[in-house]
């Protein structure tokens, strides 16, 4: 089981979509979901997304997507035969970094995360200790909306963002690494 999130402002469909994953699932014999993202009406009417910050973010407004998520792996697995231990979570800039935010809550459930250009958000109240587990960062140094090097607390209290480095160095330590991420 493949679990895609789409971008800010985007939704299920145009994940669908955009990714070619359905597709590819169907040819090699796996299920992949596109959960809907809610509507942020801080933004903007009609701009979808994610609480990836937690319950907690003032912007999401009390959203618990990290229950959302469990909540849709039992119905999923409920429905339909999926191996526990090969679930897998993507996501592409909002979407990624919901995906870096399931790290923190759903490692016992989800195998592995393959972020993609998303931020990596300072977890609420910390996060526990994780199972070890494998993360795939798809990031550039150039993209201009979710910066490689991060946003410092200082220069956004609210919505401290991690650099990729800084992000991926915990989880390497996290999991036990020596090395630091590759």
């Amino acid at each position: 089981l493949v679990l895609v999130f789409h971008g800010g402002g985007g939704t299920a469909l145009g994940a669908e979509a955009a990714t070619g994953f359905s597709p590819f699932a169907d040819a090699h014999g796996f299920l992949v979901v596109y959960p809907q993202g809610l509507p942020l009406r801080a933004i903007g009417p009609g701009y979808t997304t994610w609480a990836a910050t937690g319950p907690l973010d003032s912007i999401a407004s009390g959203v618990d997507d990290l229950l959302f998520v469990s909540n849709l792996l039992d119905a999923v697995q409920q429905r339909y035969c999926v191996d526990a231990q090969r679930i897998y979570a993507n996501g592409f800039s909002a979407g990624g970094a919901m995906t870096a935010f399931l790290t923190c809550g759903l490692t016992g459930r989800i195998a592995a995360f393959a972020p993609m250009s998303g931020d990596a958000y300072q977890f609420q109240g910390g996060c526990p200790r994780p199972h070890p587990t494998s993360i795939l960062e798809f990031h550039g140094a150039a993209d201009p909306a979710e910066l490689y090097a991060g946003i410092p607390a200082r220069e956004d209290p609210d919505w401290r963002r991690m650099g990729v480095l800084e992000w991926l160095t915990i989880w390497a330590a996290r999991d036990g690494c020596t090395g630091g991420p590759r």
